[in-house]
């Protein structure tokens, strides 16, 4: 049952230099320190790693402190998008009796539980309880037990992170970040405890921001305050295959900004890829294991000699449009333009360049709904099942024969190529094969990889 943290800092002793935020779980005391500049951490129970201290330790290595970020404990939110209200309320009350070594019960968690209870269940606003929770016990236990003086802060109710939704107000987007409630706090010297996940919209109402939500919050909040930011994970750092699929993936050490957007959007789940949208200029993140090994995210170009990773994503279908007589002018354009009108973001586009056919990749659940939309453009079908394997590295631009050799490996296996596409920056080539064999690409496509590039 972890609390997942971002704690901000002025300084540490970090050669990135301004200060970090991280991300971590409270179930021991520990926090980054020493050496590397903190973000977005999520702590592994038990376990210290080469940056992290245990928290009395931390004081002699943090100039300032400046503010924690919190998700919700165990599965706190899914019982209370259940309506399940007293399940969570006993995760927060074992939570506290676990970690706080015998401290009161803090009169501001009871008041908060009680507020929960009277609420209508499976809200957005009851939803959001979790990380209320989360906030004001890491408050309390922050004070009771290391004798800090916090103050929770809840990003709605207190205008920090602003989100807008179309349609769905538990999958809000951020759009801006306000630090004046967070710089209030810190000018008293008072250590603010903010709430991830959580927003607000325009008519002050609560809104989610859906999966990774606390990703995505902790990034944008070090980002107005000049953090750098490092993700503590489960896995080492990002991977050169997902090690469900491939047994043997190789940890990436060093991956450029841009790289690490085309694995997220094609699939790779350690970033999520709306959080890298907070991303600024020159922000370095590191995405961290327990052991310390990992990867630095850098904007800084970074040499290769050819692809790094692969990724999938599955549950597909290919679109083919085709044109009755003869091509004609803004055959595409019209194409794209109606499917732009339903909200559908294209994967995949695949084209002849007579205008007379063209087939794109969308994801299975909105398939049928292209289909209904460009029936009266020409004539339209829906492939079977197929999956996406794309494969990522900047070193692909200056090599020759890598489309030809990942091509042949593919084709070495038995795997059928229905669609191949190429990014206009050369960053990634993705395979569209059948939803069957997904495994079996990846498989082949990062065999040949650590066999040739890595």
């Amino acid at each position: 049952q972890d609390i997942f943290i971002t704690v901000l800092a002025h300084t540490c002793l970090t050669p990135m230099g301004s200060g970090q935020a991280t991300n971590m779980s409270a179930n021991s005391e520990i926090i980054p320190s020493t050496g590397k500049a903190l973000t977005h951490l999520q702590m592994v129970p038990n376990t210290l790693v080469n940056f992290i201290m245990v928290w009395h330790t931390v004081k002699a290595h943090i100039s300032m402190l400046m503010a924690v970020d919190t998700s919700a404990i165990g599965k706190t939110t899914t019982h209370l998008m259940r309506g399940e209200v007293d399940a969570a309320c006993k995760i927060a009350e074992a939570w506290w009796l676990k970690y706080a070594k015998g401290a009161e019960y803090p009169q501001l968690v009871l008041d908060t539980l009680e507020q929960l209870k009277g609420m209508q269940p499976k809200t957005t606003e009851s939803v959001s309880y979790g990380e209320k929770l989360s906030s004001v016990l890491v408050a309390s236990y922050l004070e009771k037990v290391h004798g800090k003086s916090t103050m929770p802060l809840w990003a709605d109710n207190h205008r920090i992170v602003k989100a807008t939704f179309t349609g769905n107000p538990f999958e809000a987007s951020v759009v801006a970040v306000d630090r004046t409630g967070i710089e209030l706090f810190l000018g008293k010297g008072i250590i603010p405890v903010i709430t991830g996940y959580i927003g607000f919209d325009d008519t002050n109402s609560t809104v989610l921001l859906g999966r990774d939500g606390s990703d995505i919050s902790a990034v944008a909040i070090a980002n107005v305050l000049g953090c750098n930011c490092t993700i503590v994970t489960d896995v080492p750092g990002i991977m050169s295959a997902d090690p469900r699929i491939v047994k043997d993936p190789r940890p990436i050490t060093y991956i450029h900004i841009d790289e690490a957007r085309e694995l997220a959007f094609h699939g790779a789940s350690v970033l999520n890829r709306y959080t890298l949208n907070h991303i600024r200029d020159g922000m370095i993140i590191e995405v961290v294991y327990n052991t310390g090994t990992g990867t630095m995210i850098t904007h800084d170009t970074v040499d290769r000699s050819g692809p790094i990773a692969v990724a999938l994503l599955r549950e597909r279908r290919i679109i083919t449009v085709r044109r009755i007589g003869k091509g004609k002018t803004g055959f595409s354009s019209l194409v794209f333009g109606n499917v732009s009108k339903i909200g559908v973001s294209v994967e995949m586009i695949m084209q002849t360049c007579s205008e007379t056919s063209v087939s794109f990749v969308v994801p299975e659940t909105v398939a049928l709904e292209c289909q209904k939309a460009l029936r009266s453009i020409g004539r339209t079908t829906i492939s079977e099942p197929m999956c996406v394997a794309t494969v990522v590295g900047m070193g692909m631009v200056m090599n020759m024969g890598v489309l030809a050799t990942l091509a042949s490996t593919l084709s070495e296996s038995g795997i059928n190529i229905r669609g191949v596409s190429q990014g206009s920056e050369e960053l990634s080539i993705s395979f569209c094969v059948e939803n069957g064999r997904a495994d079996d690409a990846v498989r082949a496509l990062h065999s040949v990889i650590v066999r040739r590039w890595l």
